[in-house]
């Protein structure tokens, strides 16, 4: 093809389309008429020689070669962009963009209020969307536009920007009264001798605890299996205890009536990251908020970057 003969501005709108995968909010997003939209769209058929995307009952989906295409152009479209407004200053005051942010149970719990009071209070015009990690694919999700950062205890390999948050590390939590919480000294004996709350919901690995009961000639009693978030209500009214995050059950402590009790031995690190993709890099918004998250999550600073 010869980029001479091209039209540019065609790219932001498959840009667009591909992002909302909608004509309607395509053209709301740019700004466009739906006619102009969709004759631009026929422009980009016949000068890519592809349908590019389908109209189905779940929205117009995108054929292979738009998949192909769609991370090259939304790089190439956010790198023109930081080019030609490199110059000017970033002011979160007066700055409006909508972030879009999926973050694991221990981030949402942890981080999402927080960082919402710093986005009120310093840059009113951020709109942030987070949701759930879930099962979804956090690589694909970046690749295609659809997500700005993503927090998780699992980064995934590839062409991505990662940066550790926290190394957080594990405590017991129990009912504010709770014989554990009155013993003078934890022991392994004292942990094996209460049911547990295992949480089916974080990641986090506490396969430790089983090792460490074990060398101690004791076996953990699980009494039942369910998400973090249900944790403050199972804890409150039975006599079960939890072994978790320390800063989720500070979370839990200061908004329900719970205790946090130390464990009686070292416990591995629970590592969480925040992930971007690299085209991001320019977006000076966007460094601002990946800064902000950083330092709600680790305020020494201690962070560690890499490529992944």
């Amino acid at each position: 093809m010869n980029l001479r003969s091209f039209d540019l501005n065609l790219l932001t709108v498959f840009d667009a389309l591909f992002e909302t995968q909608s004509v309607t909010r395509a053209s709301t997003q740019l700004g466009m008429a739906q006619p102009a939209l969709s004759h631009a769209l026929k422009r980009l058929r016949l000068a890519l020689k592809d349908e590019l995307f389908i109209r189905t009952a779940q929205g117009m989906v995108p054929t292979p070669r738009a998949k192909l295409l769609a991370g090259t152009v939304r790089e190439a479209l956010q790198s023109l962009g930081g080019a030609i407004g490199g110059d000017k200053l970033f002011d979160p005051a007066s700055h409006t963009q909508d972030f879009e942010i999926v973050m694991n149970n221990w981030a949402a719990l942890t981080l999402a209020a927080p960082l919402a009071a710093v986005c009120r209070a310093e840059a009113p015009g951020i709109l942030l969307r987070i949701r759930p990690v879930g099962r979804q694919n956090i690589g694909d999700l970046l690749d295609r536009g659809g997500l700005d950062f993503a927090v998780t205890n699992k980064p995934p390999i590839g062409r991505f920007m990662v940066s550790e948050l926290a190394a957080d590390s594990y405590v017991v939590v129990a009912r504010r009264g709770h014989p554990v919480c009155m013993a003078p000294a934890i022991t392994g004996e004292c942990l094996a001798s209460f049911p547990h709350l295992v949480l089916s919901s974080t990641g986090e690995d506490d396969q430790f605890l089983d090792e460490r009961l074990a060398a101690a000639g004791c076996e953990r009693r699980i009494g039942i299996n369910a998400p973090l978030l249900s944790a403050p209500p199972i804890l409150r009214k039975t006599d079960m205890i939890a072994v978790m995050s320390r800063r989720a059950a500070t979370e839990f402590c200061a908004a329900a009536d719970l205790a946090l009790v130390e464990l009686p031995f070292e416990t591995p690190a629970i590592r969480h990251w925040i992930v971007w993709h690299r085209r991001s890099e320019p977006d000076l918004a966007h460094r601002w908020l990946c800064q902000k998250l950083s330092d709600l999550a680790n305020p020494q600073g201690e962070t560690e970057e890499a490529a992944f």
